[in-house]
């Protein structure tokens, strides 16, 4: 169909005639090849066969109980043990119209030509790079503060590659995590060891966490908050963890400081009282206004997200493993049992009536015990500390997290602020840390150019999901804990975050499943799971269809228009409007599927046996049909040059 129309009385606008619409429209999507010719409003009540009727030279498809997206743009692809082929079906089959693909850390190249939907490629870049010589089809750079394997090497000096990348004119993709090295060999200690040398069955580390969080971790930010601004007494969301509650600690109440603080806050002093002359009055008698203090939303996030910095979830964690895995202790003693091992207690009468028997005893040489005699007598024999188990620190999700704290990120976030230049266009990928994303958040008042993604497997898993030896969860950023993944949902509903994406990473079964957290190769396989992951958390706690209607409306910036804004391709993706490309997804929000064994990926993903809302129907690739056609190869490599 060269000329047809989509109907619906669900379709997702982001941008149309220079306003934002909250929720989604009814209306008909006319498209003519491989572009949006126009986008005609209708009333929901018109019936299908009267818009027929109107447009009899557009062949029209009825989707009017379905919902029309714009393509999903994944800016954070990395292609592993798998070819493009059934890396971009995948992607295509979950909605996904263009992928932004680096090299992998540890497979070679695939040089298929088949494609499913459009590939971008993206080039990583350190100080050796000559920024000249970069293929003309590449759409963005990459480096790396820390290398995150043998293969990939990081950037020394941060700020002379942003300005190469700033001069190029290509989006700056930055994974910010800047790792302590003895703390992450804890983690990983093959990490920058080669694939083929490693030993699937040993571990080269045998301790259990190597430290604790250093007590500074607030970050710069703190020195920007007035000395004088009274403080909101919060509770860490990070403290309802429930393994926290098991351990006796306070999670509802507050202390008695924070109760005073509290108090104070409601006190007549914490309020402005205005004096105005009454017009009607005499000049002597005002009004009085009472102005309570009122806090911002933001200055409470930022409240809370220092809170959480402050606790050691993670390490009292593993620290109470470490405890629970002791059990029982048996006490073994060396020498043979003396003459009060009978006793249960010794008491002074014990010792009276044994000094006496001793006094009694044939060639005792003296009728009283000497202090030295007593000392031999009751000292305690020698024993062996027999404990019953160990735990196996390889194998615990607690003892890998603990050695992946969150101040790495925001280090590394720190430092490339620090090397940010006027108008650099700089992308933060790779980051779970609430802390390390809400500092760029901070920042995004001084620096406008600057964004940050966070995946879709962030905001769907913690920490207490991930079971003993169950590698399949293994990343780079790790899945944090209960209160960070709190956070992280706060700050995508406060605009804090711009985009999200996959991090998809496919590693094969043998590589991936070994039960072993320091020797399982980072990666999550997810391809195709993002948009109903998130929408699948979106929809349980909101029960309001119109609530949910807007947040559809919000799904399409965070998966669409914003990474099309950051891949320099918004004038021709990104969103369903006139003069752009008919990528498009027609899927049902309120249709439950199991992520069966069907999935490419099953064997690998955490998402398998997950029960998701949000069934994908059709995709639409630049005006055809590109869904559920095993024969359809209409994906191409894209290049900067067709956006300009």
């Amino acid at each position: 169909m060269s000329r047809f129309g989509i109907v619906s009385k669900h379709i997702v606008l982001t941008n149309i005639n220079n306003t934002h619409p909250r929720y989604p429209c009814s209306g008909i999507i006319l498209i003519s090849g491989e572009i949006i010719e126009d986008i005609i409003l209708l009333n929901k009540e018109i019936p299908f066969d009267v818009i027929s009727n109107l447009y009899k030279d557009w062949e029209l498809v009825d989707y009017s109980d379905l919902y029309v997206s714009p393509g999903i743009i994944d800016l954070n692809v990395r292609r592993e043990y798998e070819d493009f082929c059934q890396l971009t079906k995948s992607a295509l089959n979950g909605g996904v119209t263009v992928i932004a693909v680096e090299k992998g850390y540890y497979s070679p190249l695939d040089t298929s030509s088949k494609y499913y939907c459009d590939v971008a490629h993206i080039a990583i870049v350190n100080d050796q790079t000559n920024f000249e010589m970069i293929d003309k089809n590449i759409c963005a750079l990459k480096g790396y503060l820390f290398p995150p394997s043998k293969e990939i090497r990081s950037i020394a000096h941060l700020q002379n590659v942003m300005k190469e990348a700033f001069n190029s004119g290509l989006p700056f993709f930055i994974d910010a995590t800047l790792p302590d090295p003895r703390m992450l060999y804890m983690a990983s200690p093959s990490r920058l060891v080669s694939v083929d040398d490693r030993k699937d069955n040993e571990s080269s580390s045998s301790g259990l966490f190597a430290a604790a969080f250093p007590e500074n971790t607030r970050g710069s930010s703190e020195s920007e908050d007035s000395e004088d601004e009274p403080v909101v007494p919060q509770r860490s969301i990070s403290l309802e963890c429930q393994e926290l509650k098991k351990l006796g600690r306070p999670s509802g109440n507050l202390s008695d400081e924070e109760s005073e603080k509290h108090s104070k806050l409601k006190e007549p002093s914490h309020m402005i009282i205005e004096a105005k002359e009454c017009d009607e009055c005499s000049p002597l008698k005002k009004t009085i206004r009472k102005k309570v203090l009122s806090y911002d939303i933001y200055n409470d996030l930022d409240n809370r997200i220092k809170a959480s910095q402050q606790n050691i979830e993670d390490l009292c964690l593993a620290e109470r493993s470490t405890y629970s895995y002791s059990g029982p202790t048996s006490f073994v003693s060396i020498d043979t049992p003396n003459k009060f091992d009978n006793l249960s207690i010794i008491t002074p009468s014990h010792i009276e009536k044994s000094t006496e028997s001793d006094s009694s005893e044939p060639n005792s040489g003296s009728s009283t015990t000497t202090p030295a005699r007593k000392r031999e007598l009751y000292r305690p024999s020698p024993i062996i500390i027999k404990p019953e188990s160990r735990p196996d620190a390889s194998r615990d999700y607690k003892y890998h997290l603990a050695n992946l704290p969150e101040h790495w990120e925001i280090s590394g976030v720190e430092r490339v602020l620090e090397s940010l230049i006027t108008d650099s266009k700089i992308h933060f990928q790779n980051i779970s840390s609430a802390g390390a994303l809400n500092r760029v958040r901070q920042l995004k008042k001084t620096y406008k150019s600057i964004t940050c993604e966070i995946p879709a497997v962030h905001l769907f898993f913690n920490s207490l999901e991930v079971k003993i030896g169950d590698t399949k969860f293994k990343n780079t950023p790790p899945i944090r804990n209960q209160g960070n993944f709190n956070l992280l949902w706060d700050l995508i509903k406060m605009k804090g975050i711009d985009s999200i994406s996959s991090q998809h990473a496919y590693i094969n079964s043998q590589r991936k499943n070994c039960g072993n957290f320091q020797q399982a190769l980072n990666g999550i396989a997810d391809m195709g799971c993002s948009l109903s992951a998130v929408w699948t958390m979106i929809n349980v706690p909101v029960s309001s269809m119109e609530q949910l209607e807007h947040y559809i409306v919000r799904l399409a910036k965070w998966f669409s228009y914003h990474p099309a804004m950051i891949l320099n391709i918004c004038n021709k993706r990104g969103s369903i409007e006139k003069g752009k490309f008919a990528d498009l997804v027609v899927w049902n929000p309120k249709e439950k599927f199991v992520v069966t064994s069907d999935y490419p990926y099953s064997e690998t993903s955490p998402f398998k046996d997950k029960e998701l809302f949000g069934s994908i129907k059709y995709v639409y690739l630049r005006g055809k049909l590109a869904s559920n056609n095993d024969e359809a190869y209409f994906g191409n490599e894209i290049s900067p040059e067709h956006y300009k």
